[in-house]
């Protein structure tokens, strides 16, 4: 999409999707993502493509769903450890801002960075905005849980509990594997 001027770009795209839809390829279900390399577009379309291939993932997003219930929390992101890239998330309501993922991990990224300038590792992050918190911690050896919440009810004790409890949840998923 980098290459078609703004002016043509939806009408571009959607020739483009129109002839894969009619060809006669033997083709599974393809989702269409007009992407680019200057903006998150490239980071959601990766992260469609990888959350494909992960196992049980109906079951995934129903220890997510208990998770945010249980921690009163309004959401919560499985992310792969080394690349950000999202494995799975629940929310509880209709978020407005369709771009947090990729701000919430420009964050991650630029503080894990800092961590390795340092010769650390991150282990967690707790970031406080006027309307929210953020926590993130490393859940897995290979994945990063985010849970954002404002309700008063929600504690990052309660939070902390409660990823304790989902790790347990998820190495049961898992261990038949």
């Amino acid at each position: 999409m980098d290459k078609i001027k703004d002016e043509h770009k939806k009408e571009n795209f959607i020739k483009i999707k129109e002839y894969f839809e009619k060809s006669e390829i033997n083709k599974p279900d393809i989702i269409f993502l007009p992407t680019s390399i200057w903006d998150n577009s490239l980071y959601r379309a990766w992260s469609n493509i990888f959350s494909d291939f992960i196992p049980k993932m109906d079951s995934i997003k129903e220890l997510l769903k208990k998770f945010v219930t249980a921690c009163w929390a309004d959401e919560a992101v499985l992310l792969e450890k080394n690349t950000l890239i999202k494995i799975c998330a629940y929310n509880e309501r209709e978020m407005r801002d369709n771009e947090r993922f990729e701000k919430m991990t420009d964050i991650i990224k630029k503080f894990k960075n800092s961590c390795k300038i340092e010769s650390k590792t991150l282990k967690d992050i707790l970031i406080k905005t006027i309307n929210n918190i953020i926590y993130v911690e490393e859940f897995e050896n290979s994945t990063y849980i985010i849970v954002s919440f404002k309700n008063k009810k929600a504690t990052l004790e309660l939070v902390k509990i409660n990823i304790e409890v989902c790790k347990n949840s998820f190495k049961e998923l898992f261990a038949n594997e």
